[in-house]
């Protein structure tokens, strides 16, 4: 790996860290909506999660779009500390190879 792989969420710009907040989040929501976070319980981060969680609560009826927006509005904080605690260096990777191929 070079240096690159190393960065923090908190370190890129304002765009790729939303960017990443709504990449994550698309994924997130399918799993909460399968009931399905298990993989998460490897990382603490229970209190990052229950906010997230608490939120796509109320929002259930709303479309996977509106959801999408909203919980990366309402959220947006507690999906970067998420990110941060638990997959930061792996997200990162992955954007910077999707960047690297969409360049």
């Amino acid at each position: 790996m070079n240096d690159d792989a190393q960065l923090s969420i908190t370190q890129l710009d304002s765009s790729l860290q939303h960017k990443a907040v709504e990449d994550f989040a698309a994924f997130y929501l399918p799993l909460f909506d399968a009931n399905n976070l298990e993989m998460m319980s490897n990382y603490d981060v229970a209190s990052y999660m229950t906010d997230i969680n608490e939120h796509l609560t109320y929002g259930r009826y709303m479309t996977k779009a509106q959801r999408l927006s909203d919980t990366v509005s309402f959220s947006f904080t507690a999906y970067v500390n998420l990110i941060v605690d638990s997959i930061n260096n792996t997200l990162l990777v992955v954007i910077q190879h999707y960047h690297g191929m969409n360049g």
